[in-house]
């Protein structure tokens, strides 16, 4: 496995005409990830990224089984070989951006039709059950549906973590627009920071190589992590 940073300074991308990767044009960001790796139309998504843009530079990380592409035009690429080795117990500090959905069945149990909720938009539905004098804010709601999300989620992927150690740092929603066919998709992304304890390296590992949750082709899933 691989583990790289591409990067490039906002000026040259401008004095270029290259106009930079707009934040949020997730559909644009995903087509240039693709771009990094020799062209092969066999290929399969092999990758995670994040898009982590610093003061002045557009950034991004990305986890891959292929070697990106060593020299690209205006892009400063840095790779290096990803094999972490860590220890049960360990302590790390952890960056994550998610798609977290719930799976339903609408047509009431042993239905076999499936239909993926958004976890924050799902648990506003359910408070609007809930007296307005007693209902949680909207804040409250995602912390809590945010956590448990993630929570229910560690102990599979080889992690612990606790509630006073975990930041949900907010919540947005994209729209996509395929090109093939003009169709519209929505997707609502969480993304957290803290810290977590290592359970299971095996998981724990298969986690930072294969990431959490959906939409990981469109930048959602990539665990950062770095010691504590």
């Amino acid at each position: 496995m691989y583990f790289s940073r591409i990067r490039r300074p906002i000026s040259n991308a401008l004095t270029e005409g290259n106009l930079p990767i707009q934040a949020g044009n997730i559909y644009e960001e995903h087509k240039f990830i693709w771009g990094l790796f020799p062209f092969d139309k066999e290929a399969e998504r092999d990758f995670l990224y994040r898009r982590f843009d610093a003061e002045g530079f557009q950034q991004f990380f990305v986890v891959s089984q292929r070697k990106p592409l060593e020299s690209l035009h205006a892009w400063e690429v840095a790779i290096k070989s990803y094999e972490p080795k860590i220890d049960i117990g360990t302590q790390l500090h952890f960056n994550l951006r998610v798609n977290p959905v719930v799976t339903k069945m609408p047509e009431g149990p042993g239905s076999k039709k499936r239909k993926r909720e958004d976890v924050y938009m799902d648990a506003l539905a359910k408070s609007k059950t809930v007296p307005e004098a007693e209902r949680s804010t909207n804040a409250e709601i995602l912390q809590e549906c945010a956590f448990q999300w993630l929570s229910e989620r560690s102990e599979q992927n080889g992690f612990a973590v606790s509630r006073d150690s975990v930041i949900v740092e907010g919540y947005q929603r994209f729209e996509i627009t395929t090109k093939k066919d003009n169709h519209k998709i929505q997707m609502g992304v969480i993304d957290y920071n803290g810290i977590l304890t290592v359970t299971d390296f095996d998981l724990f590992r298969r986690t930072l190589y294969q990431g959490l949750g959906k939409s990981k082709s469109f930048g959602c899933g990539l665990m950062m992590i770095k010691k504590v």
